[in-house]
């Protein structure tokens, strides 16, 4: 018999006459039958079926669960689930928030609420956590100098790169969506050239992917030769571009790599990518591309220091497919010995400049050349203003690594430290060491080669002085600014107290040279 047919017999089984009977007796009869009915399958005393036979308020019944679960974890939860049922979602939240209170730490229960958590601390809402985030990663951004790019904070020396729509693979080198992509799918560069699949067995026999063709080394030594059809190299410390021919290229490749170090000692830092070195085969074509073609193509240097030395670095090289290159540029003619053994210096001198503009870049004037390559004829002031390297010591870090190095390389019996020797003794065949403030103030002019080929050795000395740890003042002060450059912070303060430190050591420094000098 159904539950309501039983009820609807009720009145016939009551005299009419006693109310109260008939309500004792319902009652009696509901606290018998329910029991039954809520342990049916499918029924659940939270559903609204078996709440409605007690109470029309779900409310009011919360509000009494809600005190009598204060404090009790679990009874916290058995009443949040029991509020779904009845679709009371502010009494829902009221209990997530009392979770909150046992356990500020509850993800569960802030997950509900919407919270999301960002650096060990909760906020109760996304907007509100990515507000946070981008505060912290402006304020970590900035410390270390870098820019906003669009929506997101970059290294200044990245700029370049993204503004050619660039990406940096899995090793951190710069390349096209495309090159990415074919890297994926597992074609391979041999160089800069991409080479598929099914051309693998080409260079494994020891050809070069020119243009279209494969060519022997003897025949891509011939289209490299030229200016601008040079060998791109790829490297892990610098890029090299080189009209020489191969065999000759990897000695470079192999010099260049060897400063590297040296560099990211003094510095204390190094380039965010591989920076550029220029090496060409001869004199005459240093000489012509330093100074460029008229109609033809265009100076690559301003400065006009190219004549002062055997190396310089190429503030106005611009290419239409990569941009501002910002290379160091040297030669290294392999037709005497001689020749030889001074291109060993020069390449090495031209990795120091390239470092340097790797480590101190000129990002306002870079973005500025990108929109008008003429930039570089009417705004060369601006593009040094930028720097926060000093002259003279960007100059004298790279004549360090170029004539202050210890040879490994020597023979038996040899003297690792001529370069040293041979250096300083230059110095003095022409006049002696001069005055700390003149080699600080570095001014050199491209009317004056011989002047200027001194000062960049006497910088270089200065740079070996530096790192040589004779003087505690020097080494302390040196200390201090490599890491106010590492962290991108301004150097003038740093450069300032360095500059003096060195003028305090004018006798040290002296001792040192004459000491090197042998």
């Amino acid at each position: 018999m159904g539950l309501g047919i039983m009820l609807g017999s009720l009145p016939r089984l009551l005299p009419p006459s006693s109310p109260s009977s008939k309500n004792t007796m319902l009652d009696l009869l509901l606290s018998a039958l329910l029991p039954n009915v809520l342990e049916a399958p499918g029924v659940s005393i939270h559903s609204p079926a078996a709440f409605s036979a007690q109470d029309d308020d779900p409310v009011e019944v919360f509000e009494r669960r809600y005190e009598a679960a204060l404090g009790d974890e679990d009874a916290l939860w058995s009443l949040y689930e029991w509020t779904g049922t009845f679709g009371l979602e502010r009494e829902g939240r009221k209990v997530l928030r009392a979770l909150i209170k046992l356990d500020e730490d509850n993800a569960r229960a802030r997950g509900l609420l919407g919270h999301v958590k960002y650096d060990g601390k909760w906020y109760d809402s996304q907007a509100k956590a990515d507000s946070a985030r981008e505060k912290a990663e402006a304020k970590e951004a900035k410390a270390k100098g870098w820019v906003k790019f669009k929506d997101q904070w970059v290294d200044p020396a990245h700029v370049p790169f993204l503004e050619r729509g660039l990406v940096q693979d899995g090793r951190g080198k710069w390349v096209s969506p495309e090159d990415l992509k074919r890297a994926e799918e597992g074609w391979v560069q041999q160089d800069y050239t991409w080479v598929a699949p099914d051309e693998m067995d080409k260079m494994r026999a020891g050809l070069w992917k020119v243009g279209d063709e494969w060519l022997t080394t003897e025949e891509a030594n011939k289209r490299h030769a030229e200016l601008l059809s040079w060998w791109r190299i790829p490297g892990d410390n610098f890029e090299l571009w080189t009209t020489c021919d191969r065999e000759v290229a990897e000695k470079v490749q192999r010099e260049v790599d060897r400063t590297f170090s040296d560099l990211k000692r003094f510095y204390g830092t190094q380039p965010a990518a591989p920076p550029r070195v220029v090496v060409l085969r001869s004199t005459d074509q240093y000489n012509e591309f330093a100074a460029g073609v008229e109609n033809v193509r265009p100076a690559t240097e301003l400065l006009g220091w190219s004549s002062i030395h055997g190396a310089y670095f190429a503030d106005a090289l611009y290419l239409e497919d990569v941009g501002f290159v910002g290379a160091g540029v040297g030669y290294w003619d392999p037709a005497t010995d001689a020749t030889a053994a001074f291109g060993r210096h020069y390449v090495r001198h031209a990795a120091g400049l390239a470092f340097a503009e790797g480590i101190d870049p000129s990002p306002d004037f870079v973005a500025r050349v990108l929109k008008n390559p003429r930039t570089l004829e009417r705004d060369l002031d601006s593009f040094y203003d930028e720097k926060s390297v000093p002259m003279v010591l960007r100059y004298g870090a790279a004549a360090w690594v170029e004539r202050y190095f210890v040879d490994t390389a020597v023979a038996v019996g040899g003297d690792p430290h001529w370069a040293s020797k041979w250096s300083v003794q230059n110095i003095m065949r022409k006049g002696g060491l001069d005055p700390l403030e003149r080699i600080l103030d570095f001014n050199i002019r491209a009317d004056d080669p011989s002047g200027g080929g001194k000062l960049i050795n006497e910088a270089g000395l200065l740079v070996s002085f530096i790192m040589s740890g004779e003087s505690p003042a020097v080494s302390e002060a040196h200390k201090a600014w490599r890491a106010a450059l590492a962290a991108g912070e301004d150097l003038d303060s740093s450069t300032t107290d360095l500059f003096k430190a060195l003028v305090s050591e004018d006798a040290a420094f002296r001792n040192f040279a004459q000491k090197l000098g042998g």
